[in-house]
């Protein structure tokens, strides 16, 4: 075996502590995940950590139930307020649609939910116009105003809420299939929150360009399945 000069090792020394992750990724090669997949026994914790492991590579994806690391749920939140201010910087008008039970409002419209008041007026601060879309009767309008008032949300000429004429026709999925052109008729949509896997999924198809969040808080109705682009998050 050949024994590194005292130049190598200075050189390995300088690299350990100005590039770390370098250093450690020359001195540390996994192996690709397939590999892994046949060395690894069913049944055993490391296959089970594997499988955990790869969940969460394809949430954002294809399960809508495993909400994203909070770090990359921030950054996607971060780079969808951006792709509205640089709408707004075009000339473009710009939409982001938000749900209202369990998705900005949590425990039955008893406390709005975590960053999400903040997160509203985010948009609005970067010029960008605010739609409140809730599968709720249009007879509670005058009460969900209330609420959204009362704990600090935007209303106004930037940010309106939608509800449901029609209730007894329309599920709430329905409806927002309804309101799909009035909110193409505002702008561009670029940010679709909501609980519901299948409406999440909706918006993904109806809205291809914009980014769509799953806020993994309760769902009433089972996911119809699909592979769109839709992250899930626990909070805003």
């Amino acid at each position: 075996m050949i024994k590194p000069s005292a130049r190598h090792l200075l050189a390995l020394l300088s690299i350990a502590v100005f590039f770390p992750n370098l250093a450690t990724a020359s001195l540390r090669r996994e192996a690709p995940v397939s590999d892994a997949r046949r060395e690894v026994r069913p049944g055993t914790t490391a296959s089970r950590d594997l499988g955990e492991r790869a969940a969460v590579a394809t949430t954002a994806v294809s399960d809508l139930r495993l909400a994203l690391p909070p770090e990359v749920a921030s950054q996607k939140l971060a780079a969808a307020t951006a792709r509205g201010a640089a709408l707004v910087q075009e000339g473009k008008p710009a939409v982001a649609v938000f749900d209202f039970d369990d998705t900005v409002f949590l425990d039955r419209a008893q406390k709005p939910a975590p960053g999400a008041v903040e997160y509203v007026k985010a948009q609005i601060a970067v010029g960008a116009r605010v739609v409140y879309l809730t599968g709720r009767a249009t007879h509670e309008q005058a009460k969900t105003e209330k609420l959204l008032r009362d704990n600090g949300f935007p209303l106004g000429t930037n940010a309106v809420l939608m509800t449901n004429p029609n209730p007894k026709q329309w599920t709430a999925l329905a409806w927002k299939k309804q309101a799909e052109p009035k909110l193409k008729a505002m702008g561009t949509v670029y940010g679709f929150f909501d609980n519901e896997p299948e409406n999440a999924r909706q918006a993904a198809n109806d809205f291809p360009n914009a980014a769509v969040f799953r806020l993994a808080t309760t769902a009433n109705h089972p996911d119809p399945g699909g592979n769109q682009p839709i992250a899930v998050i626990k909070s805003f």
